[in-house]
């Protein structure tokens, strides 16, 4: 749900955001307009998402629902690893998950 209200929001605001860029030249004034345009149309927050705090039992199903595979992702920590240090990461992770992205608290059930 969160992805198709993202999708869409940016599927409607892109076209007048190429229309202002190709009906500018690309001199510095112009540029800065662009810039400013841009400011003023994203510096408003997303009204219809709501981020919750996520819990550390949250943070373990989704470490736990992991695959074991022989490569590493772009972190280049292997899953095993990350599946073996679970118990000593959950919380540290978790904070910084809910500082990334959380605005409105919520108290779920572990």
């Amino acid at each position: 749900m969160i992805a198709n209200t993202l999708n869409k929001y940016f599927i409607l605001v892109a076209d007048p955001v190429i229309n202002n860029v190709k009906s500018g030249n690309n001199d510095h004034e112009n540029n800065t307009n662009h810039i400013k345009y841009l400011f003023n149309s994203f510096n408003h927050p997303f009204p219809n998402i709501q981020w919750f705090y996520t819990s550390t039992g949250e943070i373990e199903n989704i470490i736990k629902s992991l695959k074991i595979i022989n490569s590493c992702c772009y972190d280049e920590i292997p899953i095993k690893i990350l599946k073996i240090s679970a118990p000593s990461i959950i919380s540290p992770l978790t904070y910084i998950c809910n500082k990334s992205v959380c605005l409105r608290e919520y108290s779920p059930i572990d």
